[in-house]
């Protein structure tokens, strides 16, 4: 069974759906999950400044990363990465979506990143990548 991912990218070998978790008093599937360290770009919808982040997982309902900056639950944010073709794919995705923080993780070490959940409300993916992009990051 394959889980069709972000129009058309599927995962193969993957059962499409997650493991089932209690809420309130009803069983909910959950999306499955595919852990992809991979480099992710962020920012609050309407700033100028991407931020650096990593993957830890994704799924295709959210994205869980190690944030260079913290943002605030609920705050809207734009993320763009590349989803590697080890995973499923012969070729790699390039993924720009539009969402939502779901909640942070503070990290138990102070000297280590933040995590982010974001929940991906919208997205756009492209089977080439354009290495022109450039995109301003903070320093």
């Amino acid at each position: 069974m394959s889980l069709l991912l972000f129009g058309g990218w599927h995962i193969f070998g993957a059962r499409a759906k997650g493991e089932k978790r209690q809420q309130g008093r009803r069983m909910v599937e959950r999306d499955a999950r595919f852990v992809v360290e991979s480099p992710l770009l962020y920012r609050p919808t309407g700033s100028l400044i991407w931020h650096k982040g990593t993957i830890q997982n994704v799924s295709t309902s959210g994205v869980l990363f190690q944030a260079e900056e913290l943002v605030t639950a609920a705050c809207p944010i734009e993320m763009s990465f590349t989803l590697p073709a080890e995973v499923g794919s012969k070729r790699r995705i390039q993924v720009f979506c539009w969402g939502k923080v779901a909640r942070t993780v503070m990290p138990a070490a102070t000297d280590a990143s933040p995590a982010l959940a974001a929940e991906i409300v919208k997205y756009r993916s492209e089977a080439r990548i354009n290495p022109d992009i450039q995109f301003k990051t903070a320093a």
